[in-house]
């Protein structure tokens, strides 16, 4: 019997000794010291540093290691993490430098974003990526819903920074806010109402774009271009003044925007884009300060302004009233 005892107890010990250096080996799921398994690690800055990918992990929660075969890792860059719908959580190390405002976007299962206490680059507040000083928002998680209010300190909210939040309903700015990146808002489609701080003078590419709930927007009196896509499919919004200093409108600005009943371009926009007011419909009407006539408007903005195409034609269905100097 004793023998039997000294056998069973020998054979436990090898599997034992067996699964610890197994371990040691591999690392366990999530072991802050080696990260999560499948993560993709690119070498940078002349093979010193690594830059990290999402690779072949798609869900759960995320630890991002500090350090790779004996190097830091210090980036997360453009769509590390697009897409990735079943990722919850991000842990980021202290050792990282640099993050895309991009890194995470359409993460529609993400819940937080943390960064670890001692970087000295960024932190997180509510699970959203702020830069250390918290003066700029990086990257909100894309499950974030409900009303939020970013923190007052913040004066720059990032290009593609709520991308794709779409159970986002109300978003509070601060007032010292100045300046709002590409693609900031893109289809936040629960998104009812915004208000833009008086600081910021423009509306950048696709800041808006196919936000197809929003009924109201402030745009204030300092903006001066409204970019590339600003309004793209805003499909609800019943009411926009743009402000009289503005100068330009890009390509496909409003292009989609067929709750609006009217729209005035001030006399002191210069410069419109193709489609910048295209599908809209013949219960439309965009009065036009700048310009007496259509041939008028054509030499200043070019033929496609308020144009679209539609089963290989070109369409203009809006009803235009020009104005002049008015």
């Amino acid at each position: 019997m004793k023998t039997n005892k000294t056998i069973v107890c020998g054979f436990l010990a090898a599997i034992f000794t067996l699964a610890f250096a197994t371990l040691s080996l591999t690392g366990c799921p999530n072991d802050p010291d080696t990260g999560t398994p499948g993560l993709e690690f690119t070498l940078i800055n002349g093979d010193t540093e690594y830059s990290v990918r999402a690779g072949t992990v798609d869900s759960g929660a995320v630890i991002i290691p500090a350090n790779y075969k004996g190097k830091p890792v210090t980036e997360i860059g453009d769509n590390a993490f697009y897409y990735k719908t079943k990722i919850t959580r991000i842990t980021i190390p202290a050792s990282v430098t640099s993050i895309s405002g991009s890194a995470f976007s359409s993460c529609s299962s993400l819940t937080s974003i943390n960064v670890d206490s001692g970087n000295p680059h960024y932190t997180s507040k509510g699970g959203i990526l702020y830069n250390k000083t918290k003066t700029s928002v990086i990257a909100a998680p894309g499950a974030i819903s409900g009303a939020v209010t970013i923190l007052e300190s913040v004066t720059e909210i990032g290009g593609y920074a709520f991308y794709h939040c779409s159970s986002l309903t109300e978003i509070t700015i601060p007032a010292g806010v100045t300046d709002i990146g590409k693609s900031a808002f893109s289809s936040c489609r629960s998104l009812t109402s915004i208000t833009i701080p008086a600081g910021v003078t423009s509306i950048s590419y696709g800041t808006f774009w196919n936000c197809s709930r929003l009924t109201e927007i402030t745009i204030p009196e300092g903006v001066t271009s409204i970019g590339d896509n600003a309004f793209y499919n805003c499909s609800r919004l019943t009411e926009i003044t743009i402000p009289s200093g503005v100068t330009s409108i890009g390509s496909g600005a409003f292009l989609g925007c067929g709750s609006l009943t009217n729209i005035t371009i001030p006399a002191g926009v210069t410069t419109i884009g193709a489609g910048a007011f295209g599908f809209w419909t013949a219960s439309q009407t965009i009065y036009v300060r700048g310009y007496a006539s259509e041939s008028e408007a054509k030499r200043a903005w070019g033929t496609y302004w308020n144009r679209h195409y539609s089963d290989g034609n070109i369409e203009i269905d809006a009803n235009i009233i020009y104005s002049g100097g008015q």
